[in-house]
């Protein structure tokens, strides 16, 4: 017989003003079931060893652990043990192994950077692997609006002829008055304007000026056509009235980057044996998923990696991602516009997978928001499985993932207050641009990284408001989401300002910075372990069941888990800064015996400290555990807290 049980929680609580309110817990709706090993995931990044902090990322419950670290799995060549081609592009070797490197500086040897760099025998090159090989660019960033009537151009590279120049080229300059501001290389095509008078300006080669109508811009572009084997630029020089105006901020960004490289001196000590013996040490065994180099790296360069991690040493490694975020101009060999991502793409998922058919293959890793790079008016999503599809392949996505940070410049308290939302119409997207994927609403659905934005008002990355994000965040998306999601928070040690900068942040659930606070716990890390100790079961590979839970007050927000174990645990975020809440609860359908156990997070546990360097938390405190008895549970949630609260079924 379906009975109510009437909770009234009231516990002592500090001296500010207290509200009434109810929240009711429907265990028989269930909203989505979720699994925790795969629903509690992290980043573990190579500059920040987390081997002296096994401990605490066990404790934690994070087990599903994502390598090398966002940018640098761009720039990381996995192996050290192999040779350079004729090309210059480095090929590993897939049976023997010592610790691999990064590309030097970041950037592959004919990176955009180059062309800026004063020296005429390094050059840019073009990747000649892309769909659009009439129609490659050179942005400039001249770092402000600022006026430009001229720019020179040294064509083709010092140290090898026989590398390509275009046969016509045309200088561009972006509308100031569009409102895309930024990353004008992704913005609409209507707000290139033509510089010059002539579009399609012959290539004589060697050093080419070329003079045109004072414009007034920040981004210039140069665009290549007429060659489809390639392009190479040694230098670009822009002027106003003769006098040479330099370039800031992103200086020179290209569309497609050759992929040869070299290699840093130093292997890097957190290199990927280091990383897969961390996951064994961890129990249960942690869950890899690589990042594999897509920015500086080749097909065959990740199938040696699957060859060597799965054939050689049976570590059978399912989850493997392509690339960082490449949309993006800070990516090595970035940004690659959505549809030549998906051309090579195939060409990666192809190699792996002959090697092992049986692993996983993820990709995108940006937002769904960004835009293709195509002027097409399409995301990157959407673009790159429609040129998947152009070729009967879209089943080679197995896996869709995931970058969000949230939301440059907004305020600190609307934040909190709009995840709910916010995962309301990103969800809504998300599903619209996999409806022509054949899995469609099946396909998993990867976090691979989240956080804040360090462009919040204020940064709270490293104060407990950031917590009180973290959860909201990952459990609205498991609400969506469920079994076919997967979270990795980014991460955990990153390194910051927040050490020294009073408005710094830092993004790392544990402090990496040397000093009398490295590997203190931040907010964010408290949260995770009351998330995955008490809500749920840390590790667990059952399914547990998200079911409903309302609250009458849109700032106490409610979670409920009906656990395998029969437990039902209430997680509740109450995001109002101002006012406790007390609350009576009704839990419709679930007999609960005497005995509640609590938790609770909230400033008196834990608050960022500036009064001295190196700032750091204090107070630095677990949540507090209480218990309450019934017949009559009484309780109040505290402004600005966290808690659990754990119900086990009546004998």
């Amino acid at each position: 017989m379906k009975r109510t049980l009437l909770l009234a929680f009231l516990l002592s609580a500090p001296l500010a003003a207290q509200e009434a309110a109810t929240l009711t817990v429907r265990p028989q709706k269930v909203l989505n079931p979720f699994i925790p090993f795969q629903a509690f995931g992290n980043n573990v990044a190579s500059w920040a060893d987390p081997r002296p902090v096994q401990k605490k990322v066990q404790g934690a419950g994070n087990f599903l652990l994502r390598f090398p670290g966002g940018s640098w799995g761009d720039v990381y060549h996995w192996n050290g043990e192999g040779k350079y081609d004729t090309r210059g592009v480095w090929v590993p070797s897939a049976s023997s192994y010592k610790p691999g490197h990064l590309v030097k500086d970041y950037q592959p040897n004919f990176s955009s950077v180059r062309v800026h760099d004063k020296d005429p025998n390094t050059c840019w090159r073009s990747d000649p692997d892309t769909d659009y090989p009439h129609f490659q660019w050179l942005l400039l960033d001249l770092g402000s609006v600022r006026s430009a009537d001229a720019v020179t151009v040294t064509w083709g590279d010092a140290t090898d002829k026989t590398y390509p120049i275009p046969g016509k080229f045309q200088v561009q300059y972006w509308d100031p008055a569009s409102p895309r501001g930024w990353m004008p290389y992704s913005g609409p095509d209507d707000a290139w304007l033509e510089a010059s008078k002539i579009k399609n300006n012959r290539v004589k080669g060697g050093t080419q000026g070329l003079s045109f109508p004072a414009v007034k811009a920040r981004y210039l572009r140069l665009v290549m056509r007429e060659n489809p084997t390639g392009y190479s630029v040694a230098e670009v020089k822009v002027f106003a009235q003769g006098k040479e105006a330099p370039l800031a901020d992103l200086k020179a960004v290209a569309s497609s980057t050759h992929r040869a490289s070299t290699l840093e001196g130093k292997a890097l000590d957190f290199h990927f044996e280091a990383y897969m013996g961390f996951m064994n040490s961890l129990i249960p065994k942690g869950e890899p998923l690589i990042i594999v180099n897509f920015g500086t790296g080749t097909p065959q360069e990740a199938a040696a990696w699957v060859e060597y991690a799965n054939k050689v040493k049976g570590y059978g490694i399912q989850y493997w991602e392509l690339g960082n975020e490449m949309e993006a101009h800070w990516e090595g060999g970035g940004p690659a516009n959505a549809r030549d991502y998906a051309k090579r793409f195939i060409l990666f998922y192809e190699a792996m997978k002959a090697v092992d058919p049986s692993i996983v293959i993820l990709g995108c890793a940006n937002g769904p928001e960004s835009s293709s790079g195509l002027y097409d008016g399409q995301s990157y999503i959407q673009s790159f499985l429609n040129r998947l599809a152009l070729e009967g392949k879209a089943h080679y996505l197995e896996g869709l993932t995931l970058h969000d940070y949230p939301q440059w410049g907004q305020k600190a308290q609307d934040l909190l207050d709009s995840v709910p939302t916010r995962w309301d119409s990103m969800a809504a997207t998300i599903q619209a641009q996999l409806a022509q994927h054949p899995q469609g609403g099946r396909i998993p659905v990867m976090l691979t990284e989240f956080n804040t934005s360090d462009h919040v008002e204020p940064d709270i990355s490293v104060r407990l408001e950031n917590g009180l994000w973290l959860s909201q965040y990952l459990l609205e998306f498991l609400k969506r989401f469920g079994t076919r999601g997967s979270t990795m928070t980014w991460n955990i040690m990153n390194g910051g300002n927040a050490i020294k900068d009073p408005k710094g942040g830092d993004h790392g659930y544990l402090q990496a910075e040397p000093g009398p606070y490295q590997y203190q716990e931040r907010a964010d890390y408290w949260t995770m372990w009351m998330l995955t100790h008490h809500w749920a079961v840390p590790g667990d590979k059952r399914e547990h069941k998200m079911v409903e839970a309302q609250s009458s007050q849109t700032r106490l927000v409610p979670y409920a888990n009906l656990r395998p174990d029969g437990t039902l645990s209430l997680f509740v975020v109450n995001k109002d800064p101002a006012k406790d809440l007390k609350v009576s609860l009704a839990l419709e359908g679930f007999q609960a015996s005497d005995k509640a156990k609590g938790l609770r997070f909230d400033a008196s546990n834990y608050r960022w400290n500036t009064a001295s360097v190196p700032y750091h938390a204090d107070p630095n405190l677990p949540p507090t555990p209480f218990e309450v008895s019934g017949p009559s549970f009484q309780v109040t949630f505290p402004k600005y807290s966290l808690t659990v609260l754990q119900f086990t079924p009546k004998p």
